[in-house]
């Protein structure tokens, strides 16, 4: 029951939208914008396609993410942090055509100014609240039993 109020709370979150404010690159501080404002929402499905491309080029399951020790971490950190912030990059561009522009200054900006544990928060919630974990149980349920597998028992196939 645990997982389920972690995907509910992210939905929550996702439907919301959650906020990250970066400070402004020099050039827009001449005209007085001191910060900008970004909104974590829920992804689409083709965000949603890539930020599962994007978690499952890493190499690390959940459990892996639980049971880190304080080694394990700073090696995660130092393989995979720009693709931390990649993935959350494109959670807040949801797929737009101009992330392709944006993406990299964006993440950037967030490896420079948050810490690497609110990153990671802001992935867990993007990848728990999509609907990426219904979909993965779902899948998990039908391998369990196996619904498009043909009975074996000769008692169950017709007389043809």
């Amino acid at each position: 029951m645990e997982i389920s109020h972690e995907i509910t709370e992210a939905q929550v979150i996702l439907e919301e939208g959650s906020r990250l404010t970066i400070p402004a690159p020099f050039f827009l501080r001449l005209f007085g914008k001191k910060t900008i404002n970004m909104v974590i929402h829920d992804p689409t499905a083709a965000v949603c396609l890539k930020l599962t491309a994007m978690r499952l080029s890493m190499g690390v399951t959940d459990e892996e993410f639980e049971n880190m020790t304080v080694e394990q971490g700073l090696e995660f950190l130092g393989k995979h942090g720009k693709t931390v912030a990649k993935m959350v990059a494109y959670g807040i561009l949801r797929g737009r055509k101009r992330n392709w522009l944006f993406n990299s200054f964006i993440a950037k900006r967030l490896l420079a100014n948050y810490p690497f544990s609110t990153l990671l928060d802001m992935m867990h919630i993007l990848s728990l609240g999509s609907g990426l974990q219904d979909f993965m149980s779902i899948i998990g349920l039908c391998k369990a039993v196996r619904l498009t597998r043909p009975s074996d028992d000769p008692s169950q196939k017709s007389g043809a």
